[in-house]
């Protein structure tokens, strides 16, 4: 009899330390997906940032473009470095053998997939010299102009070209 309580005694302490190791891995997880969540809004955000096609169409709006787009890139920056960190951390997860491992490690794909996919167009679609190339063009049409003023205020002359006003 007392063997045998000793083997429920043993038996209900393996499973009490069993389900404490998945509450564990349950807060880890629920932990994890939350850093999701923060990465795929973080994400749309960017997509939504990048889908703009303003470029500017003064001096001073083509500077806080420029401005916008070099933020744009820091946090793509920090974003990749996050999905990277957290793939990892759920390839760690898998290996001390979570019970959801095969779900964390999907999503970590899924995630790193998308941030791919995102980088490619992010690349593809506006670079900072298209943004310096419309400050440098604004420049030049703004100092343009204002010679221009400036000599018709000297000659007397009014000069009014069109495509000179901004």
């Amino acid at each position: 009899m007392l063997d045998a309580m000793n083997d429920q005694w043993d038996a209900l302490v393996a499973a009490s330390l069993d389900k404490g190791r998945k509450l564990r891995q349950a807060s880890s997880q629920v932990a994890h997906n939350k850093t999701l969540e923060d990465a795929k809004s973080k994400l749309d955000e960017l997509t939504t940032e990048m889908n703009q096609s303003d470029v500017g169409n003064d001096l001073r709006s083509c500077r806080e473009k420029l401005k916008k787009q070099q933020m744009l890139e820091n946090d793509v920056a920090s974003l990749d470095q996050k999905i990277n960190d957290l793939v990892m951390a759920g390839e760690e997860m898998a290996q001390d053998g979570h019970f959801d491992a095969e779900s964390i490690l999907k999503q970590g794909q899924k995630y790193k997939k998308r941030l791919g996919e995102f980088k490619g167009v992010y690349n593809n679609l506006l670079s900072p010299s298209v943004l310096y190339c419309c400050q440098g063009s604004v420049t030049f049409f703004f100092n343009h102009n204002r010679s221009v003023e400036e000599a018709s205020r000297e000659t007397g002359r009014v000069a009014s070209f069109p495509y000179l006003q901004l």
